[in-house]
């Protein structure tokens, strides 16, 4: 039988913060400038180099882990590891090397009773006092051999030192916590800076040896990037480079798996040389995770420029010939929520309406009732001849789509040219449903030049290769005009705000929520009449 994993923790500037009650202590006790905010090392640093230096620092160190500890706040993100922790039934125990009392005041505050005081202060740490889970000991040696004895599959120290002994038991995953400054652990599995990245690399399955592989070691988590609305981005770095690993939620309520599918995707385009520079490469997987490069470039929705309609058709264009061209091609499956009748696509607006129906939410039911449904029973009287005559799209007329595509889900590289992000939706549908959803996506809001150029430039290429394309655009368009609006919505369904908080897009706090709702449903109302023809 498998032992239970153990998580062991450091305590000193690993769960508890002493970065500002250093500085705060030192303008007490005469020993730093008052008016000067300043963290521990270049507080140590000022006192080492004027007066009793190194006596004077053992002194503000006795009264910071003694006398006034209690002012010293826990780690923000520590708690959320800690109740993580609890919620998946894994044990904690706390392993400090700390000495009774130092060497320059015998007589002084006993530094183990204070820490047990500062812990039991501390409701959010659930108590680990309470259940005898902490430890002390009298050297690094005697800390690293309990590690050992009590059979810790995790730790989190602070020390570089610690971590990289070499009787540091090599089983153990070896997490280090570094918020400032200092010399990296060589040893540790990723080197964090804030505690949500511990909670992440421990709770996560993260693909440590891949990461380890591609940026080489120490690996450290990088910079935060902004992420999508769906899933998580989460950056690291090592002496090879960055990169960012795409972590996906599990949706049982979708046909097509978004790991899967943008993987697939991204493999794709990095077999045909026209789409290669455009995408973001694949540089390995985990569980529900994908390793992507990390693209050098601004969001091009900051950085927008005349050219860039021209980019977007020159990448739908080169999507469709090598969706007929690559036999490989026709092993990737459909698009998610395909469209490839009239049929289904009220399906689709349909269910998404059924769906809002049971949410308790006066503003969002009267927008329902008074434009929604209204707009919804005029489609289908304008519809009707395509709902009873329309068969679905052969393969030979539809195209491998991104579906999610438009300059919101794009980077501007140096050099200037667009590298479009987000395939999890992609295979094959109807190039209609493309042409139609990326004129009338919210998240990039075409200007009536760039819609106009983009509708027509779709018209052009496609009617060429399907005569039926203007007439199915033309039908299709305001029923794809309904759809996005529900899809507006969506922050109204307990599984999509979940989702949302997943990913980091949504706040946590009702007032967050009830304000993006709002905010959501102005965007539903401006959509539902936004679709304008091409001409």
């Amino acid at each position: 039988m498998t032992p239970p994993p153990l998580i062991g923790l450091d305590l000193d500037n690993t769960l508890i913060d002493y970065e500002t009650l250093f500085c705060t202590e030192a303008v007490r006790m005469g020993l730093f400038p008052a008016g000067v905010t300043a963290g521990k090392a270049a507080v140590r640093a000022h006192i080492q180099a004027h007066g009793q230096g190194d006596i004077d620092w053992q002194h503000l160190q006795t009264r910071v882990y003694g006398e006034v500890i209690d002012e010293a706040p826990l780690f923000a993100g520590a708690a959320a590891f800690v109740q993580a922790a609890q919620t998946a039934g894994i044990p904690l125990v706390i392993i400090s090397h700390k000495s009774s009392h130092t060497h320059i005041s015998p007589d002084g505050p006993n530094l183990r009773d204070a820490a047990r005081c500062w812990l039991a202060a501390q409701p959010d740490l659930c108590g680990l006092v309470e259940r005898e889970q902490v430890y002390f000991t009298d050297t690094r040696a005697d800390k690293i051999a309990l590690i050992r004895a009590l059979g810790c599959t995790v730790f989190v120290d602070d020390l570089a030192t610690v971590l990289d002994d070499p009787a540091f038991p090599p089983e153990v995953l070896a997490v280090h916590f570094a918020p400032g400054p200092a010399p990296p652990s060589q040893r540790a599995a990723v080197r964090c800076a804030r505690w949500e990245q511990v909670t992440d690399t421990v709770f996560c399955t993260l693909p440590l040896a891949c990461l380890r592989e591609v940026c080489g070691k120490p690996l450290s988590w990088s910079d935060p990037v902004g992420g999508g609305r769906n899933n998580r981005l989460l950056p690291f770095s090592g002496p090879a480079g960055e990169v960012l690993l795409k972590v996906y939620p599990h949706r049982p309520e979708r046909q097509t798996d978004s790991f899967e599918a943008e993987r697939a995707a991204l493999e794709f385009c990095q077999t045909v040389p026209a789409l290669a520079g455009a995408t973001p490469r694949l540089l390995g997987r985990g569980e529900r995770c994908c390793l992507l490069e990390r693209v050098e470039g601004v969001p091009a929705l900051a950085d927008r420029r005349s050219g860039d309609v021209a980019a977007m058709l020159a990448f739908v264009q080169t999507l469709w010939q090598v969706s007929h061209s690559q036999p490989q091609a026709q092993a990737l499956g459909a698009a998610a929520e395909a469209c490839r009748d009239a049929a289904s696509v009220l399906a689709q607006v349909q269910q998404r309406l059924e769906r809002l129906r049971p949410v308790a939410h006066p503003a969002l039911q009267a927008f329902l009732h008074d434009q929604m449904d209204p707009a919804v029973q005029d489609a289908c009287r304008r519809l009707q001849p395509r709902l009873t005559t329309d068969q679905p799209l052969p393969r030979a007329l539809q195209t491998l789509s991104p579906a999610d595509f438009g300059l919101h889900n794009a980077l501007r590289r140096p050099d200037g040219r667009l590298v479009f992000l987000d395939f999890e939706y992609f295979g094959w549908d109807d190039p209609v449903k493309l042409v139609a959803e990326t004129a009338l996506h919210p998240g990039h809001a075409l200007s009536a030049a760039e819609r106009s150029a983009w509708l027509h430039g779709c018209l052009e290429f496609y009617r060429q290769r399907d005569e039926d394309f203007p007439a199915r655009l033309a039908g299709l368009g305001p029923l794809f005009a309904l759809r996005w609006a529900l899809i507006a919505l969506n922050e109204f369904l307990p599984r999509d705000v979940s989702r949302r908080q997943f990913a980091g897009a949504l706040g946590h706090s009702p007032e967050a929520l009830e304000t993006r709702r709002l905010q959501q449903l102005e965007t539903a109302q401006s959509l539902i009449s936004a679709w304008e023809p091409a001409g």
